[in-house]
């Protein structure tokens, strides 16, 4: 029972990931660049693989996957890829006004 309970809730987590959002709140130039800065960070081999998420209040307007999650395998990573998150450090944070 836990298990299926596990899975309705990650199926409905990756149905509200991909579901794009309507309004023009996001410009998609800019959303385009996310994905080719990823691409880079793993062209340099600084990262193995990335999925990046961008939304608000009203959904989401881009998730993209990029790299691999399996380097021996060379498995591609999936949009919907789970991650154990180690540590955080936040680095800095800007705002422009």
């Amino acid at each position: 029972m836990r298990c299926a309970l596990k899975r309705i809730l990650l199926t409905c987590v990756a149905a509200l990931l991909v579901t794009p959002l309507p309004s023009a709140e996001f410009d998609a130039a800019k959303l385009g660049k996310i994905r080719e800065r990823m691409q880079s960070f793993v062209d340099q081999k600084i990262i193995a693989g990335a999925v990046t998420a961008v939304g608000s209040k009203d959904g989401t307007a881009s998730i993209e996957a990029v790299g691999l999650q399996i380097i021996e395998t060379k498995q591609p990573m999936p949009k919907n890829a789970l991650f154990r998150i180690a540590s955080i450090e936040v680095l800095g944070v800007s705002r422009t006004v």
